[in-house]
């Protein structure tokens, strides 16, 4: 398919707009998070364009999504190019994190930037289920245990902050918090954020 070809669209645009911000943003510290998924890191002329293109334009401003999946064996071509991209300086974020097998000596070992807890795992907690709190509590101490932020996918109201919040996540994301919006409703969100 087209993840290739869409997933090099989405890296172009956001290396474009991010040159633009920081003319038009002098001093904003943005972080941009792009999703790579394990069809588009084992391909290494997909590689090689990060690391060319990429790389050079948004340097420490990347963070690259990856699923647990794509840390599964050691050596593999998708592992072996998240560890280039976090070598070259790119952060990493393990999103949907909870729902898959992780290999947790390769995330101890990648030092991963951000822990994303799988939005499925707030869901069941809301909903009474001890064991999925549990996990919850397990992934921000396992954050805290490889210094990476712990991140609450799946944020959609104000209870579900507060457990967030209760758990001891660093940060969270949902539509409580913000819905996604058009390029020019970005600017002034970004001039109007609070502390969650």
């Amino acid at each position: 398919g087209l993840i290739v070809p869409i997933g090099q669209w989405v890296v172009e645009q956001a290396c474009a707009q991010v040159t633009a911000w920081k003319r038009q943003l002098p001093g904003l510290n943005l972080k941009v998070s792009v999703n790579l998924s394990v069809a588009e890191l084992e391909e290494s002329r997909n590689v090689d364009i990060l690391h060319r293109t990429v790389l050079p334009v948004l340097g420490d401003h990347l963070i690259a999504e990856v699923t647990e999946s794509a840390l599964l064996e050691e050596g593999s071509a998708a592992f072996t190019a998240i560890e280039g991209l976090v070598r070259a300086g790119a952060g990493l974020a393990m999103d949907d994190f909870g729902t898959g097998y992780a290999n947790l000596s390769a995330l101890y070992g990648m030092s991963p930037t951000v822990i994303k807890a799988d939005q499925s795992l707030l869901e069941n907690a809301v909903s009474g289920d001890r064991r999925h709190s549990a996990l919850l509590q397990a992934v921000v101490a396992l954050s805290q245990a490889v210094g990476s932020v712990a991140l609450a996918e799946g944020v959609s109201d104000a209870s579900r902050l507060e457990r967030v919040r209760s758990f001891g996540f660093d940060l969270a994301q949902g539509f409580h918090l913000a819905r996604p919006m058009a390029l020019g409703e970005l600017a002034d969100f970004v001039g109007s954020t609070r502390d969650y």
